[in-house]
């Protein structure tokens, strides 16, 4: 194996590890609060990775049914896409599990 592929395949081992950790926090943060908020750069996973995460996380214990998770979108357009997109990734039917729900708020 070449030098740049061991670079390569150590930085992606590291990247995984980072990931663990995070991931963890994050559990860790939702088991010992009632509310956590999480943000971070356009992109990051917030609204499409998070929560697949946490519901794993749930499912390993065996409460995925009892999981129920809220993300917020600013636009209707916003909240139909990640709902398809979620769906997509899980490969799930969006009308089984996630859902987009639509209200007007003044």
């Amino acid at each position: 194996m070449s030098l740049r592929k061991k670079k390569v395949k150590t930085m992606l081992s590291l990247e995984k590890v980072l990931e663990t950790v995070i991931w963890q926090e994050i559990i860790s943060l939702i088991e010992e609060n009632r509310v956590v908020v999480v943000t971070g750069e356009a992109g990051c996973g917030k609204s499409t990775q998070v929560p697949q995460f946490i519901l794993d996380d749930w499912a390993a214990h065996g409460l995925g049914g009892f999981c129920n998770i809220v993300v917020t979108q600013p636009r209707r357009i916003s909240a139909t896409s990640l709902a398809e997109r979620v769906s997509h990734e899980r490969l799930e039917r969006e009308e089984n599990h996630v859902k987009s729900v639509m209200e007007e708020v003044t």
